[in-house]
């Protein structure tokens, strides 16, 4: 009897992990023929990520009929869309789709903007606007320049780990941009607050590859760190904790700056410092009033985690790719550095210059060509078409831009890394305004866009003004564009100084 319920346990899980999902693909092949690529994996059976087959995408030759790649996702499937005109409905359609937590915690960004819909979505992005607006982040290219060229200067050469220095100088300016006043005053055990936050991004993820994580995650999802924690798991709760109690600290402190500046005269508000935890005390403030547009002290501890999670991961891969690709083509290097030496006069690089770097500007156009470091993963909430294409409720669709620019429907010679044709007056072939968009489209683009085009230009004139960037011999094994790449990748080795 025990057997015979075992086999029919059996039966009905595949039919659910197996059967069921792959009856959708075949469906799916049957409609589209070949502008449809299916692709069956055991990981996809447990539901984990396919980042390692969207890899191996990139280093194939996609036909140029594929529009889109299915896989097996658990019971259901999950979609890659590759054509721009498939992926330009969904992001002009934002409200179809939800959010997928992958941290499978809901302590650290599910009240911040990446996880909000409606109302406090628009709130939230039109706050996040007012702090992104060019004219103010003109005014803070000095702390920019301040923050990247002193830890450029303390830049380790005997132990080579540049992946240390730019963390810290990623934490540094994230840290700057909410905290304002209060950045250098921020530590956890004498280790500074962004630096820890970085480093519970990492724990999380390596959690979160763990089989009896992966357990657990099935069981209690975003719960699943607070039910029945191992010694690992209470450490990294005591991390979030300590974390957050720090930030609640300087929000009571700035409340109470803000409410005597009140008190005093209400117009030296605006004469604060220009930061965005400012803003949200503001609002905040203004909902003890009777404000409707109300915010919790929990989300702006959450919009700081989102900060940071985006942040941090995007800048940090796309500037090690930059170092990547520079010593893959050392000429390269050599060009970038003649026009920076013409361009860049004095110390503190100003934003005309920037302008006028057209050879950096193309160079970073063709890292993020090959490059995204977060790929847009999203669940289908209600039964709806894209085109021809059906998407029903509990579908997995993701889109990663850097597949569509490996397609040579769009680029000619797209595995080439080739800087200059961005220097072309046309670049891409059969554009809609939805083939490069590194930072999105839609509106849900990127609006923190133009200070990490900021970030990414600066910290690369500094080190090619300082190093020549080789690699690492010791490491060399590591040098591969996998993203995130291994610490010791690179090494930079002085200028010397005329």
């Amino acid at each position: 009897m025990l057997f015979q319920i075992l086999l029919i346990l059996l039966g009905l899980l595949i039919c659910w992990f197996l059967i069921k999902p792959l009856i959708i693909m075949i469906k799916l092949k049957l409609q589209f023929g070949s502008t449809c690529k299916i692709s069956f994996g055991i990981f996809g059976i447990l539901g984990l990520s396919s980042t390692a087959i969207i890899e191996k995408m990139k280093k194939k030759s996609i036909p140029k009929t594929v529009k889109f790649i299915v896989h097996n996702y658990a019971s259901t499937v999950q979609i890659l869309i590759i054509d721009p005109e498939y992926y330009q409905f969904m992001l002009n359609n934002h409200e179809n789709y939800s959010q997928i937590n992958e941290l499978n915690t809901s302590q650290l960004l599910d009240e911040g903007i990446m996880f909000q819909q409606g109302q406090k979505w628009k709130q939230q992005r039109e706050l996040l606007i007012q702090y992104f607006d060019l004219e103010k982040l003109k005014r803070n290219l000095p702390t920019i320049n301040e923050i990247i060229q002193k830890n450029i200067k303390q830049y380790d050469q005997q132990n080579d780990k540049i992946q240390t220095t730019l963390l810290k100088i990623i934490s540094d300016i994230l840290i700057q941009c909410f905290f304002g006043q209060d950045a250098n005053k921020l530590l956890i055990n004498k280790k500074c607050i962004g630096l820890e936050t970085i480093d519970l991004f990492e724990a999380l993820s390596k959690l979160s590859r763990k089989p009896y994580q992966l357990c657990k995650n099935i069981l209690f999802g975003v719960q699943a760190l607070k039910m029945f924690p191992n010694s690992e798991e209470q450490i990294i709760q005591t991390k979030i904790n300590n974390i957050k109690l720090t930030i609640e600290k300087i929000i009571q402190k700035r409340i109470v700056q803000h409410e005597l500046k009140l008190d005093e005269d209400e117009n030296e508000i605006s004469q604060m410092s220009e930061d965005i935890l400012n803003i949200y005390i503001q609002v905040y403030l203004q909902g003890k009033k009777g404000n409707n547009n109300r915010m919790s002290f929990e989300e702006i501890k959450q919009q700081y985690f989102t900060l940071f999670k985006i942040g941090s991961e995007t800048s940090n891969q796309i500037i090690q790719a930059s170092l990547h690709y520079l010593t893959e083509q050392p000429l390269i290097q050599t060009e970038l550095r003649q026009e920076i030496q013409s361009i860049c006069k004095t110390d503190i690089i100003q934003f005309q210059e920037l302008k006028s770097l057209v050879k950096l500007s193309a160079f970073l156009n063709e890292v993020l060509r090959f490059v995204n470091p977060i790929p847009i993963v999203r669940k289908v909430q209600t039964t709806h078409f894209i085109k021809d294409l059906k998407l029903k409720r509990n579908w997995i669709v993701m889109i990663d831009y850097s597949v569509t620019n490996s397609n040579e429907k769009y680029y000619d010679n797209p595995k080439e890394f080739n800087y200059q044709r961005w220097l072309q007056s046309e670049t891409t072939k059969e554009n809609n305004n939805y083939v490069f968009i590194p930072f999105s489209n839609g509106p849900r683009y990127c609006v923190g866009q133009s200070l990490a085009t900021m970030i990414y230009q600066i910290i690369l004139i500094n080190i090619l003004r300082n190093f020549e960037v080789n690699v690492n011999e010791k490491a060399k094994n590591n040098k591969q564009v996998t993203f995130v790449l291994q610490n010791n990748c690179f090494k930079l080795s002085p200028i010397p100084q005329k």
